[in-house]
């Protein structure tokens, strides 16, 4: 598993939209930051940022709470603007 990555290109974008859309969120534009994690070549999890808030933070549902999950693994500091948010389960 990597860490999270800006997801820049269209096809990182279309990614993150149909992840986002395979939960109960919505994908919104109007971002500054759009971050992935990719496992084997899939994203499996994406939030956004926009300006001081976080938005769309999905974890793909087979990837939640799982010994293998990035986030139940290890907590990451992500810079939003003057605030670090420790992003963990």
């Amino acid at each position: 598993m990597n860490d999270p990555l800006p997801l820049t290109s269209k096809a990182d974008r279309n990614a993150a939209r149909s992840l986002v859309d395979s939960t109960c969120l919505n994908f919104e534009d109007g971002f500054d930051d759009l971050l992935g994690i990719f496992d084997s070549g899939r994203l499996i999890a994406c939030g956004a940022r926009a300006v001081r808030v976080l938005k769309m933070l999905v974890v793909e549902k087979a990837h939640r709470g799982s010994s293998s999950s990035w986030t139940s693994r290890r907590s990451r500091d992500w810079w939003t603007g003057g605030t670090t948010v420790h992003m963990r389960t």
